[in-house]
């Protein structure tokens, strides 16, 4: 997707459920300086500690969630009303618990709001109900995959 000056009001939550900066917070920097160049509000939302210390130090929005764990619903709760408020137009999920809590807001809460989920393990998508689930999500628009590793199928869906 192209940014012109017609997707000005593109508003972006990135979720991520990190505690320690490695190279996907860094990733999730890069993503978010590189954006806000194109003029697009964007706001992160992390645990506290590490992590979202460091997002602040880097002049980075920065929401916090309670908890790490997606199914304890204050952050959902939380979030909802956030993006109601602010009227967000796209979720980032950038891990697993993450992608779980965007599931929580759109499949479960009804938020109406697309989801794109960043994937950098080489694992394989395991095939569990609830995996399945928010992997074929209707909110669910596209998968960025880092890893291509053959051996563990990539991206492959169950």
């Amino acid at each position: 997707m192209s940014i012109s000056t017609e997707n000005k009001n593109i508003r972006v939550v990135h979720l991520s459920s990190a505690v320690e900066w490695r190279g996907g917070e860094q990733q999730i920097l890069y993503l978010y300086q590189g954006l806000k160049d194109k003029g697009i509000q964007q706001w992160v939302w992390v645990p506290n500690g590490q992590v979202s210390e460091k997002f602040a130090n880097a002049k980075v929005t920065v929401k916090r969630l309670f908890f790490r764990q997606p199914w304890l619903l204050i952050d959902a709760v939380r979030l909802l009303f956030f993006f109601k408020k602010n009227k967000v137009n796209l979720i980032h999920a950038h891990d697993s618990k993450a992608h779980s809590l965007a599931f929580l807001l759109t499949d479960l809460l009804g938020l109406k709001c697309p989801v794109i989920v960043h994937r950098r393990v080489d694992n394989p998508i395991k095939s569990g109900f609830f995996t399945r689930k928010k992997f074929y999500s209707k909110s669910l628009k596209k998968i960025i995959c880092v890893s291509s590793n053959k051996k563990c199928g990539g991206c492959t869906l169950p």
